[in-house]
């Protein structure tokens, strides 16, 4: 059995085809590296996910609980890190998730009727209570029960 010399021009026109295969094909790992795969991660990166939602407060309690469910889904946001969000925002959502908490509390205190029936009537006792209070706006509610606290 004879072996074909590794020096001849075909085997080194082979090495050297195979060389710029790996060249070429290192180059489009890069391109493919730079375009997708970096912008890929930043978006995959451990970002702290902001509500969007009105900084303003209702008029009621049941619009506020209302808007903090179904309108722009706050209760999504109950037991997430606010460490990224802007100072604005992580007020008022802290004045929204208190004033929320506060009628899920009065909702547990109830016993007739399903969870969603005790929240919705909290809400509407809580807007007797405001109103009797002189008409507070939900504001100054939640300043009022935070002070009872």
């Amino acid at each position: 059995v004879t072996f074909p010399p590794l020096c001849t021009a075909a085997g080194v026109q082979n090495v050297q085809n195979h060389h710029q295969q790996q060249q070429q094909l290192h180059h489009m790992t890069n391109k493919y590296v730079n375009t997708i795969a970096k912008p890929l991660s930043s978006v995959l990166r451990n970002s702290p996910r902001v509500p969007i939602f009105s900084n303003s407060l209702p008029d009621t309690v049941e619009r506020l609980v209302f808007e903090h469910e179904v309108v722009y889904k706050l209760i999504e946001y109950q037991n997430v890190r606010m460490s990224g969000w802007p100072q604005r925002v992580k007020q008022a959502f802290g004045r929204r998730k208190f004033l929320y908490n506060a009628v899920v509390h009065r909702a547990n205190t109830f016993r007739m009727g399903t969870f969603e029936q005790r929240k919705e009537r909290a809400a509407r006792s809580m807007d007797v209570e405001r109103e009797s209070l002189g008409s507070l706006s939900v504001y100054k509610y939640i300043l009022h029960l935070k002070q009872k606290k």
